[in-house]
């Protein structure tokens, strides 16, 4: 007959218990695994692109491995796929593990979720602390860790996006004529926002930006103009509809010649009044001649040209046409020098931007030339200082308007639609309420 364990037996079965699980907690033993031997875990709703496992086979190869892969009792990856991934690239014939066969099916679920997503949560930066970091490591010793696996400019941008931090609001466009009734934005009025200054008015027509630059000069100029892609609707600046809100201010269905004339009257005032200028614009089939004469046209300007790569390509209408999934950034200067002067940096700037277009707004589908708040962001922060201007004279909707409050930059902005002007007042109202905005000769 089976003896029962008395209380103080049970007790002591408890602490045992007790004091194992600390062990597990507080001393893991660390095993070496056969990479062949790991078995990824069939569900994990983590993905890692080729650009990730880059940079984790770097950061590996410069600094070792240094965080062990967690393991199940049968080998299952728990957490570590990237780092599975980038052992492989890198021909390692075994990795540093963990086992936490402890763990339930439900907890090692949870855990898989857990850890991916406190990963991608936290306390922040702190802006000053992280450029002063930054700055004092000597980055030419780090010979085979490239300065791509540390997304350094995406770091610092959400560093200084401040206590703004993802402040945003939809752009209400189809209540804009609404909107308008209330905010009573007529052509020729200036309003400003906070420390912004927006226009409503033809950004072609140097005395009405003059109007709102009053004299200032902007770090950078950032913009989408219109593609000219044969619909009469707004086509730059996060919304795309098919309203035609600019029926009596604008035809997205020109002539080359027209267009390249649209172009170049804005770049030339652009570049009056910034020492760089920022022209996001897809090759397109109503578009495309002006679009090469463009770049002649302005060729003793051309600094350098930047990609935004959208990840994804928005199926062509027209067959045996190509996918599109990416955009020129073209940047201009006075003297077409490649050193972009108006922030320093070395080494730490790509010159492709990956990001997806902002598709998952109602008004997005009627084109792809949408962006979302982060686009016109990344360039602002790489490119200009704290508390710098930023002149967008196709401001749309207001998305760069949104990421220079974000950032703490001052946006001087034009808009040729008034009905525009009023979804940008309210997006702002409804982005930062407590923004003081005001007509300026009211």
């Amino acid at each position: 007959m089976t003896k029962k364990k008395s209380t103080d037996e049970r007790r002591q079965a408890t602490v045992a218990e007790k004091r194992k699980a600390a062990r597990i907690q507080t001393r893991p033993e660390i095993e070496m695994l056969a990479v062949d031997r790991l078995v990824p875990y069939a569900k994990n709703a983590k993905k890692h692109d080729d650009r990730q496992v880059a940079a984790l086979a770097g950061s590996i190869r410069e600094f070792g491995f240094t965080n062990p892969v967690l393991v199940d009792g049968q080998d299952g990856i728990i957490a570590g796929h990237g780092r599975v991934l980038a052992a492989q690239k890198l021909g390692l014939a075994s990795v540093p593990c963990i086992r936490l066969a402890h763990l339930t099916d439900a907890q090692r679920r949870a855990y898989i979720l857990a850890d991916n997503r406190l990963a991608e949560t936290g306390g922040g930066w702190d802006a000053d602390m992280l450029a002063a970091e930054v700055e004092a490591i000597d980055w030419e010793e780090l010979e085979s860790f490239g300065l791509d696996d540390l997304d350094l400019g995406e770091i610092l941008a959400e560093a200084e996006r401040g206590s703004e931090g993802d402040a945003d609001a939809e752009p209400q466009v189809d209540r804009a004529e609404e909107l308008n009734r209330t905010w009573g934005v007529k052509a020729g009025d200036l309003w400003l926002i906070g420390e912004h200054r927006l226009i409503c008015g033809d950004c072609t027509d140097k005395a009405v930006v003059d109007k709102v630059m009053q004299g200032e000069v902007a770090a950078i100029t950032f913009t989408s103009p219109p593609y000219n892609a044969g619909v009469s609707a707004k086509l730059c600046g996060n919304t795309s509809i098919d309203d035609n809100l600019y029926k009596d201010e604008y035809n997205d269905n020109q002539t080359q010649s027209d267009y390249l004339s649209l172009l170049a009257n804005f770049t030339d005032v652009a570049l009056s009044n910034s020492q760089y200028v920022f022209v996001n614009i897809q090759f397109l089939a109503g578009n495309k001649t002006a679009f090469v004469d463009y770049l002649t046209r302005f060729r003793d300007n051309l600094a350098d040209i930047a990609i935004w790569d959208k990840t994804n390509a928005q199926p062509a209408a027209a067959q045996r046409v190509m996918d599109s999934r990416f955009e020129f950034v073209l940047i201009y200067s006075h003297k077409a020098n490649r050193a972009i002067g108006t922030r320093e940096f070395r080494g730490m700037v790509h010159n492709v931007y990956t990001g997806n277009p902002q598709r998952n707004n109602k008004y997005a589908s009627s084109h792809a030339a949408t962006f979302p708040v982060d686009f016109p962001e990344h360039f602002i922060n790489t490119f200009t200082n704290d508390g710098e201007l930023v002149y967008e004279p196709f401001i749309g909707t207001g998305t760069t308007l949104i990421a220079c409050e974000r950032l703490g930059r001052k946006c001087r902005a034009v808009e040729i639609s008034p009905a525009y002007c009023a979804v940008i007042l309210q997006r702002m109202t409804d982005a930062f309420p407590g923004i003081e905005i005001r007509k300026a000769d009211a």
